[in-house]
């Protein structure tokens, strides 16, 4: 009987979900756009090469109460405010003159979920979960009250590389993108926008070359970023990718002048 209420429950809050977003189905794979949000193998962001426009784009989906959007999609345009800042330069390591240059694009998203009267984060994971689980190359964004967060020195977390919380008077400071990095395979950093802490003196907006060459050398080399004990995101290529053959290719980030 237990089982039966419980599995009525989820069904009632499925449908609720679900009728907020009439254009969409969870049999509609990756939202009727499989180019850019693809669920390859449950990670939680992808990269596409494309030789043709000589371009490399970063996509993630971030699912988030109507609440928390306004925070979540302040971060998100952060990221996307990158687009055309950097190149990945592509040398052949037997011939210096065999040389690409691809411009890097982020295309971060903001999928608003519904709205909540509860402001807890067990309350928020459950509105957000039945949709990360149609699209598992996505993340859960989520805004809580400052005295969630138990340690007074942390300002916002990534879990599981793909579940952000951001304390709530800091949700239009820094951190937020901070966190999103996070699920972007990054790891921290001296200077720049990845930083350990946001009160750091060399924390700025300043995203590093070296930052935006983890975010697609782990993808291409099929690996994940495990100097962020695990709390970094994982990437992979689009299944329709173009492929850069790290072995016989060096990769270099240059910021655009």
């Amino acid at each position: 009987m237990k089982k039966q209420i419980l599995l009525a429950m989820l069904s009632t809050i499925l449908i609720l979900r679900l009728n907020a977003h009439p254009g969409m189905s969870p049999y509609a794979y990756c939202g009727g756009n499989p180019v850019i949000m693809v669920d390859p193998d449950g990670r939680d962001y992808t990269i596409h090469i494309d030789d043709k426009t000589q371009t490399i784009t970063i996509s993630a989906t971030y699912y988030t109460t109507d609440q928390d959007a306004a925070s979540a999609q302040k971060a998100a345009d952060f990221w996307n405010n990158q687009s055309e800042e950097f190149i990945y330069q592509v040398t052949n390591k037997k011939d210096a003159t065999d040389v690409k240059n691809y411009t890097i694009r982020f295309n971060m998203k903001v999928v608003k979920v519904g709205e909540l009267d509860k402001n807890d984060e067990r309350s928020k994971l459950n509105i957000i979960r039945p949709f990360t689980s149609f699209d598992k190359s996505a993340n859960a964004y989520m805004v809580l009250p400052d005295e969630e967060f138990k340690d007074k020195n942390v300002n916002g977390r990534t879990r599981a590389g793909n579940v952000i919380t951001v304390r709530n008077s800091k949700k239009e400071s820094l951190t937020s993108p901070h966190e999103m990095g996070h699920t972007l395979g990054l790891d921290h950093n001296e200077t720049g926008l990845m930083t350990p802490s946001e009160t750091d003196p060399y924390r700025s907006q300043e995203v590093r070359t070296d930052d935006i060459n983890k975010i697609i050398y782990y993808p291409l080399k099929g690996d994940v970023n495990s100097e962020n004990n695990n709390h970094a995101g994982k990437g992979t290529l689009t299944p329709n990718s173009s492929k850069i053959d790290l072995n016989n290719y060096e990769g270099t980030v240059i910021r655009k002048k």
